[in-house]
């Protein structure tokens, strides 16, 4: 079952697509493709879109990795 459309039902919902990773096309160079510059890139989309406060996040496979950025960031809030 498709995740995101369930999640969309009650919350606003954005899923990027770093360049060179899933779908899209482009390349990152290896220094832009760690983690912590990942999570750079998904601050800053939040930023550039206006979200305010925390927010919250989730990731699969690097993901994750770049999800536990965010927290350690202090954008995301943590519920564990």
């Amino acid at each position: 079952m498709p995740i995101l459309p369930k999640v969309a039902e009650g919350h606003a919902v954005f899923a990027p697509d770093y360049s060179g990773f899933g779908r899209s096309e482009g390349r990152l160079e290896s220094e832009e493709a760690t983690t912590p510059a990942l999570a750079n890139l998904v601050l800053c989309m939040a930023d550039a879109l206006g979200i305010e406060g925390a927010v919250a996040v989730a990731g699969h496979d690097i993901g994750g990795a770049v999800a536990k950025q965010v927290v350690v960031r202090g954008k995301a809030a943590y519920r564990g």
